[in-house]
């Protein structure tokens, strides 16, 4: 094996496990407070499914958030998707490896079928490559299809560093920071769309969790 194949197998060995220990650390070291948990109790009461909407510079923080739910994932089929699968697993969910540019279709489909045997998943509707912030026509395409709820999700930390070189600004919580989650309302989606009413949709979802980023924004704000 080269010295290149051996970094990178490596790399897709310990990076997780690091990730892994510190998301813990994080965890143990400082409060979390919920805003909206009853939106998704009410689906876990009726055992339903229900999919967590979160923008992509989320993904790390929420892989400890949402841990242990047996959650499927849509991740990039690149080697970022490789390591961040890793972490996924370790957490106790999963990720479904797939991207707007190869794979997305068959990863989409893959999605809609685990959700329709009862089970949740996570998408990040601005993933895997941008725009920040702007919700992609898949996500609409999954809940429409597979008749789950997409529930807005959104995580900050009081102290936390963020990756200003990478397209999407991506967050990493601190050791001993306060971490604020906000579930927001769920947005059910129908079936059988046009491609106007896929628009509206589209842009009620991306309105919906722009919303409740600023929850978020509004609690951290009175922590002080």
């Amino acid at each position: 094996m080269s010295k290149k194949g051996l970094k990178k197998k490596l790399t897709f060995w310990l990076a997780p496990k690091i990730i892994h220990v510190y998301l813990r650390l994080v965890g143990w070291t400082g409060p979390t407070i919920w805003l909206g948990k009853e939106h998704v109790e009410r689906f876990e009461a009726a055992g339903e499914p229900c999919v967590f909407a979160m923008w992509h510079h989320n993904a790390t923080q929420a892989t400890w958030a949402l841990r242990g739910r047996g959650l499927a994932v849509l991740v990039s089929s690149s080697d970022d998707g490789e390591l961040a699968t890793r972490v996924l697993e370790s957490f106790g969910n999963l990720g479904v490896r797939g991207s707007s540019s190869k794979g997305g279709a068959k990863a989409l489909l893959k999605m809609i079928r685990w959700i329709k045997t009862g089970k949740g998943g996570i998408i990040t509707p601005d993933g895997p490559r941008g725009p920040t912030l702007k919700v992609q026509p898949g996500t609409i395409v999954l809940a429409s299809k597979s008749g789950a709820a997409l529930v807005p999700f959104h995580m900050e930390s009081k102290d936390q560093w963020t990756a200003e070189r990478s397209w999407d600004k991506h967050r990493f919580p601190k050791l001993f920071t306060t971490k604020v989650i906000s579930l927001g309302e769920p947005i059910f989606i129908p079936p059988k769309l046009s491609a106007a009413e896929a628009e509206f949709w589209r842009e009620k979802v991306e309105q919906g969790m722009i919303q409740n980023q600023e929850k978020v924004a509004l609690k951290l704000e009175s922590l002080g």
